[in-house]
């Protein structure tokens, strides 16, 4: 398929490719790197130096490679990639949705929930279902810090310090943008972050949902 002279994947031309493509293909070049458009998300099309304000402003608070930090989702292309709203346009006040990978903080997360759980011991119900939660996110290997409730813990509260203040400064990060009152692609959005452990682990999770939007499609022809 060839693409219009759009900057920009319309739905129609996205929908082709789910059906013509690989979607490993389609996640790298349109959703992770955005060749087509030379890389700048959609949200930030009238102003493209918007993004390095995102990524300085992201990199300040997390000490992360800019190069680990983009922008997913409608924002990136101008449409929902949830299969459950595929293909709602992005709009004025549509929420921004941040794509970060970083091993090393993935991993300070992994190691603070071994150290708390260690010496292994039997846990009170309330520990055992946050624990458990815990676990389903490091083995599909992506969090979102600033879900992360701390409150129904009762067991050694003191040595998930460190996750607390991850989640404290990933907050910070994110809704200290809302001053950026000169850049109002991000002040006037609410954007949300979430931490993956690798590309690949990212590569998995968004060709899944594009695997998802295909049968939608396909039910549809």
């Amino acid at each position: 398929m060839r693409m219009s002279g759009m900057a920009y994947p319309s739905p129609a031309e996205f929908s082709a490719l789910l059906l013509e493509r690989p979607l490993k293909d389609v996640v790298n070049e349109y959703i992770f790197s955005g060749k087509p458009y030379g890389g700048t998300p959609f949200a930030f099309r009238r102003r493209p130096g918007t993004m390095g304000v995102l990524t300085g402003h992201v990199r300040q608070y997390l000490n992360i490679p800019t190069a680990e930090i983009t922008v997913i989702g409608s924002g990136k292309v101008g449409f929902s990639l949830s299969p459950d709203n595929y293909p709602r346009p992005f709009f004025e006040h549509s929420d921004l949705d941040v794509m970060i990978v970083d091993e090393g903080l993935f991993d300070e997360v992994w190691h603070c929930l071994i150290g708390w759980n260690y010496p292994r011991q039997a846990l009170a119900w309330k520990d055992y279902v946050w624990a458990r939660h815990r676990r389903d996110e490091i083995f599909w290997g992506w969090i979102v810090p600033t879900m992360i409730e701390f409150e129904p813990v009762v067991h050694l509260p003191q040595a998930l310090r460190p996750l607390r203040d991850l989640k404290d400064r990933w907050f910070r990060a994110f809704q200290s943008l809302s001053r950026l009152v000169d850049h109002p692609e991000l002040a006037t959005r609410r954007v949300t972050g979430r931490l993956y452990r690798t590309w690949k682990h990212a590569l998995m999770y968004h060709v899944d949902g594009l695997a998802k939007i295909r049968d939608i499609v396909r039910s549809r022809d």
